[in-house]
């Protein structure tokens, strides 16, 4: 189950992801426990991603 960085200490929050990647309405966080590529969304339509080749990944959302 994905979770927003405030309910869990598993994510770390790209601060700065959502303006490179020109997609602001999307926050990206890197899930430190598992490896595996993931892509998630929650209600809001927030962006949970869990591995460090996320911004190769996202290239494509430019």
């Amino acid at each position: 189950m994905f979770k927003t960085l405030e309910n869990s200490q598993e994510y770390t929050h790209w601060k700065d992801a959502s303006q490179e990647l020109k997609v602001g309405y999307m926050w990206f966080y890197r899930r430190i426990k598992d490896g595996r590529l993931e892509h998630k969304y929650d209600h809001r339509g927030q962006l949970y991603i869990s591995n460090q080749s996320l911004f190769d990944e996202l290239s494509d959302y430019q």
